[in-house]
């Protein structure tokens, strides 16, 4: 799978090429980049994302259009994907573990078409990693898994990441009468379930629901 900087720059040469007519300065003028920088970005540079963003506008293509491919060209027809974004924080199937940070570290990259068949918008997606055990055998320890920020309504039994009492959580939700909700983990023989009145003062939040995960072996 091609890796952020070989997409953004693929897209950037394209660009360069069908919407500038292949004149660097101008598309480094549109931008407002000086020429000396616009053609390292040509050549060696990587191609971050602000750069992406700037291009986008002076392009006035959609948000997140630098990010993935887009059909055939020159002759071979090339994967769309698109890029979902890697937040720096742990959720916990344990215990439970602070959440100090929520800014992005990296990228990992899906099909298009997986996406949009599932009915997912990207810009909802995340994927953080996940630490602990209480979630096993389903979610293993150090998994990563993909949360759709969008879906936060409880359906009994599907698995959520939540903050409850400043804490970030993996786990199985239930919806109980009266504003009660169950917190469920599949290894339950060594954490049992507990039930939270949503009603009270206590913070709890359902983020989005895990809707894929992944692991190193």
């Amino acid at each position: 799978m091609l890796d952020a900087n070989t997409i953004r720059k693929n897209n950037l040469l394209y660009l360069l090429k069908e919407r500038w007519g292949g004149k660097k300065k101008a598309m480094g003028d549109a931008i407002d980049m000086s020429p000396s920088l616009f053609h390292a970005y040509t050549a060696e540079k990587p191609v971050g994302a602000s750069i992406a963003r700037r291009i986008e506008v002076a392009a006035g293509l959609p948000l997140g259009w630098m990010d993935h491919t887009h059909g055939t060209r020159d002759g071979f027809e090339e994967i769309d994907v698109v890029s979902v974004p890697v937040f720096d924080v742990e959720a916990s199937a344990g215990h439970g573990s602070l959440v100090e940070s929520e800014e992005r570290s990296k990228e990992l990259f899906f099909r298009y078409d997986w996406i949009t068949e599932r009915g997912f918008q990207q810009s909802f997606l995340g994927i953080i990693r996940v630490l602990g055990n209480s979630m096993e055998p389903t979610i293993p320890d150090k998994a990563v898994i993909l949360v759709n920020r969008e879906d936060t309504e409880i359906k009994n039994g599907r698995i959520y990441v939540l903050r409850y009492d400043d804490m970030l959580h993996v786990k199985r939700l239930q919806r109980l009468p009266g504003n009660m909700v169950q917190v469920i983990s599949d290894n339950a023989a060594e954490y049992p379930p507990f039930v939270v009145d949503v009603s009270s003062d206590v913070e709890f939040r359902v983020l989005g629901r895990v809707v894929w995960l992944g692991r190193e072996f």
